[in-house]
Formats: structure tokens, sequence, C-alpha cells
């Protein structure tokens, strides 16, 4: 059995080790800590051995555990809501459709891959049969295609796109978004050629790149992680003073 010194170590035929200290009936007991069998490094007493935590292989699987979820969730976050679509007819939702027009998709650039309007598509205005539009037009939609409702019509040749104001965008998805030109002369009638004075507006980007977030933030986990090792590992290492 050890015999107990102060600050709650007691010395032993292991050396110096951690104990907890409890007091009942007017007798000095001990409890024994999950470092008990954790003998300190030689040449470590005074405040640094009251400091002194010994450093387990269990915080760097803790640390490099939470940079392979932080990855994982970046890379499933998509997949965990699927496009999901209820089919209407064009004439159920025309009212709420702020610009319907045919035309050929010229660019598509991603601002935000998680954000439901993270990618803004450029648009080519061939024919306008809802509201105002020029020549060419900007509308917003999710980056993920297939899993988050997203559009990509780039290569498809001239299209009909209906699309709603949203967080003051023109807003476009899988669900409804797309339709046949034929359909929408039924319902808006002929149509009227692109107003020749309505320049494209400069949408701000304002996403925040969540990929680059979340890999940041677990960087700085494991950064403060080895920080925090290293001054451990100062302090095991101090002479006696």
């Amino acid at each position: 059995m050890g015999v107990c010194i102060a600050d709650g170590y007691a010395a032993g035929p292991a050396g110096l080790r951690r104990v907890e200290p409890r007091i009942a009936d007017g007798l000095a007991r001990s409890q024994p800590s999950a470092f008990d069998d954790q003998p300190l490094p030689s040449g470590l007493d005074g405040r640094a051995a009251r400091s002194y935590v010994p450093w387990s292989g269990g915080l760097w699987g803790l640390s490099l555990g939470v940079l392979v979820a932080a990855v994982i969730a970046v890379a499933t976050a998509v997949t965990a809501h699927a496009c999901s679509c209820i089919e209407r007819e064009l004439d159920d939702y025309a009212d709420g459709i702020s610009v319907a027009f045919a035309g050929d998709q010229l660019g598509r650039v991603v601002h935000d891959h998680f954000e439901d309007n993270g990618a803004a598509l450029l648009v080519r205005v061939e024919r306008v049969y809802k509201g105002e539009a020029g020549p060419r037009i900007e509308v917003r939609t999710h980056a993920q295609v297939d899993p988050a409702c997203g559009i990509d019509v780039g290569g498809h040749g001239t299209v009909g796109v209906v699309a709603h104001e949203w967080r003051n965008e023109l807003s476009v998805n899988l669900c409804g978004s797309i339709v046949a030109i034929a359909e929408m002369e039924e319902v808006f009638g002929e149509g009227y050629p692109p107003d020749e004075s309505i320049s494209l507006p400069v949408s701000p980007n304002t996403g925040s790149d969540t990929l680059i977030v979340v890999l940041v933030a677990a960087g700085t986990l494991l950064l403060l992680t080895v920080g925090v090792v290293a001054r451990r590992r100062s302090i095991a290492k101090r002479p006696r003073g």
C-alpha cells in the first residue's frame, strides 16, 4: 500500500502516483483515480506534478475522430435531404410565378454547396411569358442537382423556365421550374420578346461556403489539441526548481 503525501499523491512500489484523498470517520482514506496505474515521469514534482495529467492515445483518437466526422458530415450533408417533388400542373401554381421564360443556359456558378440558392444560372432569354426579363437573366438554385433539387440545364438547348421570388432573388428548382414551352403558351399565351432595356443585375455572393467553414473548424480543434500536448510535455520535462 502506498504512503499518502501532500497534494493528493502517494509513493508506492510503482513510484509516485495520483490519488484522491477522502476523509471519513476521522481516518485518511484514498480512492484510486483513473491515472492510478500511470506513474509520473522521473524528476516531476511540486507544482509541475500537481498540474500533470498523463497524455493518452484516447485524446488523440478523439481529435482524429472529430476531424473524420467533420469530413463525413460535409460529404453526406446533402444526401440527407434527397429531392422529393409532388407533380402538379403549371396552371395550379401559375399565380405564384414571378417570371416565366424560354431560354438557353449560358453558365452555372456555385457560390455555396449547401445553401438553397447557392448556385447561379445565367440564361439567355429568347421569349418571356410572364413578368419582366431582359435578354439575359440570372436565376438561383441549389448547387446539388439530384439530391437537393438543384437545376443544371446546360447543353439542353432552349427550355421553359418558371421562377418565383425568394429572398429577393429569382429561384428555381427541380420541382416544377422546368416546364414544356407548349404548356407555358397554353397557360400564359404566346409570350413576348425580352425587354432590351432591362440589364442583368449583379447578385452578391452571400454564401458562406460551408465546406470551408467545417474544415477550418476541424483543423482548429486539431491544432489546439497539438498545442495542449506540447505544453504538457514541456511541463513534464521542466527541471526541478
